[in-house]
Formats: structure tokens, C-alpha cells, sequence
């Protein structure tokens, strides 16, 4: 496979201001922090406003005090009436399970939804660096697949991509739901036949193929998925700040155009993670390292400072709501592991910092991995998956009790390690993203991982 981009040795040159502009589209919807007047109207200020304001009910940093103890992953009590699915009641607390059918090379979706192209080996939609992303809500399926076209509600894992030079295919799979003893992939929309070629979009309004990063986001308020950015590479829609939404809501999809367009920053996001708080999406810059935030309820954008001058393009993220922190955890250029937090109290206008910690954390200066981070808002902790050949190894990252923010209190790692279970496979080297999630339904909990279409996916019970 080629190779994406050369290992950064110092931080790229910014993108003049000419070459900026060029990447603008007319009918985006954005706002720079500070300039007066911008995004047309107020709605730009107004979106501005409602950050700052519900952002800064984040705890001010208090005086440092002696972190807790750790204490163990706890399961979230199951909601009485709903039963239990049968996979679920299979894995015992504190393993690693494997979900039923959930291989999805040669699963019937991937053979009504790929093109001829496909192939184990690197053309598909995981390899060629694509993410994917839990869809809470439900989806609708697709009537020339599935027979008739019905909304399915619950949990289902997601994955959207396809990019580089590899594959052209842009179709949707979504495995679940979750919350069914028998959950199996769907294909809501198969790939587009010809597939968009050097091309945003082609004339129906189909998006390129691309390579997905961290970059897929779904937003529950209105049941779509976001992408933001990145048509690398198929062949050749450049990289620039694109934002296609797959409207999940929409009835028989195969048939009826889910795709839509939805305001874009002003550069790519490749790190991204929705804030259940603000209601919005963080962003970082794949070019000029800006951090961006978006707001849903009027569509537009944010953008700060080149504030994160770090190489993290193998990095997953995620939001820690009750204390405001987007966190990022991944491969670095070079080799090696990173972690990063921004306090999301004041907007776009702060700065990343690396939280002090203690404990036992992954290996930071480990080779030939990415890995990923959720946030577990039942336990109230990150967890992060170190990726590479760490197997089912996972490391918890819990708040000290007083003044977690820059400069304060250590956060706690602990290691987990089971001893018993399904071992997951060999991390991707084209890094995981967002195909580790935290999951937390009233009848299932626990963290999600895929890492190959020839592999299963593996569920970790708390």
C-alpha cells in the first residue's frame, strides 16, 4: 500500500492565506474567534456565546489534594424488562468476548455493498486509515437488500471510508443491533457504481471514497453521521475541508439520497470527538493544527489558534462531559504514544497541555502502535486501548478529586489485564480511530473494538 504522507521531522509550514481561502466553499457556514462580524448576521456570535457560556460551568481548578484509590470497573445496572442478548450474557465480567456474525468480509452486506474492487489484502473500507463510530439511535435499512426498508432501532457499529488509491467504494455498513442476541451487518447503501472519481461529490451528491481518520462523528440529536474532511485520496479529490453527513433517518436509503452537505471548518479536521454537553463536535486541523468547534443547532464553526503543534494523525479521541476535556490518545510520526487534553471551558481560545499522571499507563514510547481512547461515563474514567500487539489490554484513566486541569492533581492510570476470554487480534497499522468506542445501553456495556473485515469484532464486559 502507498504510503499516505512522509514521517514529519518539524511542524509543517502554515497554508498562506491565498491557499487558505482556496480551500473555502461559498456555501460554508464558519466563524474565525475574534473577527468581528463573521459568518454573516449573529449566528456565528451567538454560537461563540453559547459555548463560552455552558462551557464554563467547568469546575475552576481548586487547591491540589491527594488523588482516590482506584477502584474497580463497575457494570451499569441493567434496565428491569429488557432482556438481556445472549452474547452479551456469554462474556463474563472483566473479558473480552467475540460478537456472533460479525466478520464482515464475505458477510452478505459487504457482497450487495462492495465493489468489485474489494479485497482483503487493502482495498476496503478499514484498512486505507478509516475510522468508524456507534450510531445510538438506530438505522434505516435498505429495502433493496434487506427486502423492505424499516428503521431498526438500537446500538450498531458503523464504519464509512474506503480512500488512498486503494478503493473507490463509499457504501455504509452498520453491525448491530447491539442489543440483540442475533445482531449481523447491514448495508444501508451500497457503494456508488461508478464510484465519485477526483471529485468531492459527483453529481448526485455522492461523496468520494476517503481515508477517514478520527474524522467520522455521529451526532445523536439528529441521527446522521458527520464526516469532516480528508478526501484522500480516490484519485486525486485533494484534502480539503469537507463535511459530508449520512442522514441515518432517512427512509430506504438505497434509493432515496442520505448524503448531504452540512457547513465545513476552514481547514480538514482528522481528530474529532462530539461533546454531549455543548452539543457539538471538537476538531483539530490535519494542516495547521487549529482546534474547531462546531455547533449543531446552527451549523456552523468555530476556530481557535494553532494550538496543538503535535504529530497526531493516529490518534483517537473523545469528551470527558463532566469536567469539560477533550482528550486525545494515539500513534505518533515517528513511533511512540501521545497524550493530549484541552479544557473545553472557554471555547476555542485555550490551549492542549498533557496531563499529569500516576500509576501504571501504556508504554508511551511504544513502536509500531496507535491505539484509541474512549471516555466511560458510567465509570467516569478514559480507557484507552494501546493498540499493536497489546491483545486485550486495557488501561483506565480516572480524575483525581480536586483540580484535574493543567498543572493539578495526577490522574490515576490502573492496567487491566484478564486472564481469561477472547484475545483481540493485531492492531491495524493504519491505526484504530474511532473503532474502539465505550458503549453504555440500559441492557449492555462495556468497550467495542474491530481491527480487521477478516476479523470479529470484540466486546470487552466490565
Amino acid at each position: 500500500m502507498k504510503s499516505k504522507l512522509p514521517t514529519l521531522s518539524a511542524r509543517p509550514p502554515l497554508i498562506s492565506s491565498p491557499a487558505r481561502r482556496a480551500l473555502l466553499r461559498a456555501s460554508a457556514s464558519w466563524c474565525v474567534l475574534g473577527v468581528s462580524g463573521c459568518g454573516g448576521g449573529n449566528s456565528a456570535g451567538a454560537t461563540a456565546s453559547s459555548v463560552q457560556s455552558i462551557a464554563s460551568s467547568a469546575p475552576s481548578p481548586q487547591v491540589a489534594a491527594v488523588p482516590i484509590a482506584p477502584l474497580p470497573l463497575a457494570t451499569p445496572p441493567l434496565s428491569p424488562g429488557n432482556t438481556v442478548p445472549n452474547w452479551y450474557a456469554a462474556i463474563a465480567p472483566g473479558t473480552w468476548g467475540v460478537l456472533p456474525n460479525s466478520v464482515l468480509n464475505g458477510s452478505a452486506a459487504q457482497l450487495y455493498g462492495a465493489l468489485s474492487g474489494w479485497n482483503t489484502t487493502n482495498s476496503n473500507v478499514l484498512s486505507p486509515w478509516s475510522g468508524g463510530f456507534l450510531n445510538t439511535n438506530g438505522i434505516y435499512t435498505s429495502g433493496a437488500y434487506d427486502g423492505s426498508s424499516v428503521f431498526i432501532p438500537g446500538t450498531f457499529f458503523c464504519l464509512w471510508g474506503g480512500g488512498h488509491v486503494d478503493y473507490g467504494g463509499n457504501e455504509m455498513y452498520c453491525y448491530g443491533p447491539l442489543e440483540s442476541s442475533s445482531p449481523q451487518w447491514h448495508c444501508p447503501r451500497a457503494a456508488t457504481n461508478p464510484p465519485p472519481f477526483d471529485v468531492e461529490y459527483d453529481g448526485s451528491g455522492n461523496p468520494v471514497s476517503r481515508h477517514t481518520y478520527c474524522s467520522l462523528v455521529y451526532l445523536p440529536t439528529t441521527n446522521r453521521m458527520m464526516a469532516v474532511g480528508t478526501p484522500y485520496r480516490w484519485t486525486d479529490a485533494g484534502g480539503g475541508p469537507d463535511c459530508a453527513t449520512f442522514q441515518f433517518n432517512m427512509q430506504n436509503p438505497a434509493t432515496t439520497q442520505p448524503w448531504a452537505q452540512l457547513a465545513h471548518p476552514t481547514m480538514p479536521c482528522m481528530v474529532t470527538a462530539y461533546d454531549a454537553k455543548l452539543g457539538g463536535v471538537w476538531g483539530l486541523s490535519m494542516i495547521t493544527y487549529s482546534v474547531f468547534f462546531y455547533d449543531v443547532t446552527t451549523n456552523s464553526w468555530m476556530e481557535g489558534n494553532d494550538n496543538f503543534n503535535v504529530g497526531y494523525y493516529y490518534m483517537g479521541a473523545d469528551v470527558d462531559v463532566n469536567r469539560g476535556i477533550f482528550a486525545t490518545f494515539g500513534g505518533l510520526y515517528g513511533g511512540g504514544h501521545g497524550l493530549w487534553f484541552y479544557t473545553t471551558n472557554n471555547g476555542v481560545s485555550n490551549q492542549y497541555w498533557v496531563p499529569n499522571t500516576t500509576g501504571t499507563g501504556p508504554n508511551m514510547s511504544e513502536t509500531g502502535a496507535c491505539g484509541s481512547i474512549a471516555y466511560d461515563s458510567f465509570n467516569d474514567c478514559f480507557v484507552v486501548w494501546p493498540g499493536g500487539s497489546n491483545g486485550g489490554t486495557l488501561y483506565t484513566l480516572k480524575a483525581p478529586a480536586a483540580n484535574p486541569y493543567q498543572g493539578g492533581s495526577p490522574w490515576t492510570w490502573t492496567k487491566i489485564s484478564p486472564s481469561a476470554g477472547a484475545t483481540p487480534d493485531l492492531e491495524n497499522p493504519q491505526g484504530t480511530f474511532g473503532r474502539f468506542r465505550s458503549v453504555t445501553s440500559p441492557i449492555i456495556s462495556g468497550y467495542i473494538l474491530l481491527n480487521s473485515v477478516t476479523s470479529s469484532i470484540y466486546f470487552y464486559r466490565p
